[in-house]
Parts: C-alpha cells; sequence; structure tokens
C-alpha cells in the first residue's frame, strides 16, 4: 500500500473556482488520498459543489465548521484532528495543484527520514487562470526573511504532532508560523519545480484591505516568538511592512492611510528619515489629506 495522504481545504463561500481546486486534488497522480473540506458556513453554491464530488468520489469528506469558529487556522485545525493519512497538506478553493505535485513532494520526503517538511515551487495566477509570474522561494533558511515555503507542501503526521495545532492567535499568518514551528522541531526541504498555481483576486484575504502588509506584520511577530528574533530585528521588520503599506496607499489615493503609516513605520524605524522618497509621499500624503478634507472637496 502507498501512504495515505490527507488535504484539508478549507471553505467559506468558494464557489466560483471550488470546483478546479477539488478536481485538482482529486486528478494527482498519487492516488491514494483523502480530501477533507471544511466548510465554515458557506451559502453560496459551495456545498452543493461538494455535494456532487462526494458523490462521484468515495476520498471526498465534508466537516462543518460552526460559524466559521477560529477562521483559516480553525478550519485546519478540525480537518486534520479527523485526518487518516501519513501525510499532511492543505489547499485553497481558488488554488490548484498540478496533476503530479503530490507525488513530487512524497518521494523527497520518503527518500530521507529525517525530513518534516517538503514544498516545492509555484506560479501566481490571475482571475482568469492566466500566468503572471513564478513565486521565488529559497532554502528553509530564508524563513528569517520571508515565507520561502509558500502553498505547495507536504509534511508528516509525526512532524504535525511535534508543532502541534495551527495557532488563530496567528490569522493571516498561521500557515507561516507553522512552518517555523516545524522549522524548530523537524527539517524542511526545498524541492525545485513548480506544481502548483495560486491565484491573485480582489476577494482573496491577502488582496483585500492591504491584507498584505498586515500579515507581514503578523509574520514578523512569529518570527520574534518562535525563532527568538531580536527586538530591533522585529521593530525593523513591522516598520519595513508599515512603509510598504504607506506608498500602497498613496498609490490607492488613500492619503490618511498613508501618512498613518508612514508615522507608523518611522515610530518603529528612524532610520526611513534617510529614505527621500519616503518623505515626499509623507509630505504628499498630508497635502492630499488637507485639500480633501476642506468643505465642498471630494
Amino acid at each position: 500500500m502507498t501512504p495515505l495522504i490527507s488535504i484539508v481545504l478549507p471553505t467559506l463561500n468558494s464557489a466560483e473556482y471550488l470546483a478546479g481546486a477539488m478536481a485538482g486534488c482529486l486528478g494527482q497522480t498519487h492516488p491514494n488520498l483523502e480530501l477533507i473540506v471544511v466548510d465554515g458556513g458557506s451559502t453560496d453554491e459551495t456545498l452543493d459543489i461538494v455535494a456532487r464530488y462526494m458523490a462521484a468520489d468515495g476520498r471526498v469528506r465534508r466537516l462543518h465548521q460552526p460559524a466559521n469558529t477560529g477562521k483559516l487556522p480553525g478550519a485546519l485545525n478540525l480537518g486534520f484532528a479527523a485526518a487518516r493519512g501519513d501525510y499532511f497538506t492543505w489547499t485553497q478553493g481558488d488554488d490548484y495543484y498540478e496533476p503530479d505535485a503530490l507525488a513530487v513532494l512524497l518521494a523527497a520526503l520518503t527518500a530521507d527520514p529525517a525530513l518534516g517538511l517538503a514544498y516545492t515551487g509555484f506560479q501566481f495566477i490571475d482571475e482568469a487562470g492566466q500566468y503572471l509570474r513564478d513565486a521565488t522561494l529559497g532554502p528553509p533558511g530564508g524563513l528569517w526573511r520571508t515565507n520561502v515555503v509558500g502553498h505547495c507542501f507536504l509534511y508528516t503526521r509525526a512532524a504535525a504532532r511535534r508543532a502541534g495545532q495551527y495557532d488563530p492567535a496567528y490569522w493571516m499568518a498561521e500557515d507561516f508560523e507553522y512552518w517555523l514551528r516545524l522549522y524548530r522541531v523537524s527539517n524542511l526541504c526545498y524541492v525545485p519545480g513548480r506544481y502548483y498555481a495560486h491565484r491573485l483576486h480582489a476577494a482573496s484575504l491577502t488582496m483585500h484591505n492591504y491584507g498584505r502588509y498586515y500579515a507581514l506584520r503578523v509574520c514578523a511577530r512569529a518570527r520574534r516568538k518562535v525563532l527568538g528574533l531580536s527586538w530591533p530585528a522585529y521593530q525593523r521588520q513591522v516598520a519595513a511592512a508599515y512603509i510598504e503599506e504607506a506608498f500602497a496607499a498613496f498609490g490607492d489615493h488613500a492619503g490618511r492611510r498613508a501618512r498613518r503609516c508612514a508615522l507608523q513605520g518611522l515610530a518603529r524605524d528612524p532610520a526611513w528619515l534617510r529614505n527621500r522618497g519616503l518623505l515626499v509621499l509623507f509630505a504628499r500624503s498630508c497635502l492630499w489629506t488637507r485639500a480633501h478634507s476642506q468643505p465642498g472637496r471630494y
């Protein structure tokens, strides 16, 4: 018997892309898998789509997450608590696997019993599924600076037991905080190649309301807790996230937000005062806010 792989797929009103995500899971060249869909209370056609796949393929199960309790980390914990597999992974309802993704990752893990997690490359696609660019990943040591694991990964049940559950306190960066804990208790391996597609669209959490920059700040907090990142280094990482958001907000003509984020960044890392571009942005955001706060201006 080949090892059983458990895939957890959290959903919440994911109907638009869900069929493609589930088809990518069930179409793997490694057939011995189970797909556990954890639904947080969908009101669109998500449950109908899941029901159709359950009727057609006995490898699919569905769990109910009451009132989306614990959000994404809660869904993952619920799914993996019910998982029967020797190896774990999870995916999102708007992404999809290439057919041999899990076989490639499983081969890496079985070739080296010391490994707890293997991960590989992926591509970014747009709302229509068109290729945008490849992700930039690297060796596990890069976790001190960025999320080098990304979206295509597989880890052992034994490593999951040592790392524990996903932490709802790190929502929006729950995956990254978990990779850090796996990094502390097991060996990680980067497998060259590209075996996954991650969709960028306006409704995704990291794209909505500047979520990416909030996630960067949560990642810095996770490095501080798990890796023991020094306080000055932590402040520099948080400051950089605020400065990035300030530039993005100004580009979106959100002057007040740009000014607020610039101030937050400068308060944490005054070295940004040497950045002429930031000072120009701050001055322009102040002028923009003043002009648009006058009566009769829009």
